[in-house]
């Protein structure tokens, strides 16, 4: 879709034995948009229960640049971030969840 900036991403997922990330928190699929992103980078998901999160954002070598806590909802659920001050590379964001860890990669 030509029209659409929203592309999906290589995606990480680490959960807890026992638990499917599907039974933990998330119904379809996390966005990530716009991908290479310029000054806000915007995720997007559909949370099936109300959850507390922590999302991260690293550079490619593992240095964490923003840490913060997360309160989520039962539904739609839109995070975005100013990423204007980074320099142009590979970067992570990790949420991390009761039951698991989702890693998005995005450039800048």
């Amino acid at each position: 879709n030509a029209g659409n900036s929203a592309i999906p991403v290589q995606r990480v997922v680490v959960v807890k034995a026992g638990a499917g990330i599907n039974q933990a928190v998330l119904s379809g699929n996390i966005v990530v948009y716009p991908n290479p992103v310029s000054n806000v980078l915007n995720l997007s998901f559909d949370a099936i229960n109300d959850v507390a999160a922590i999302v991260n954002i690293t550079d490619i070598n593992g240095r964490e640049l923003t840490s913060q806590t997360a309160n989520f909802t039962k539904g739609i659920n839109k995070l975005n971030y100013n990423t204007s001050a980074l320099p142009k590379g590979m970067y992570l964001i990790t949420i991390k969840l009761p039951k698991g860890i989702i890693i998005e990669r995005f450039i800048k």
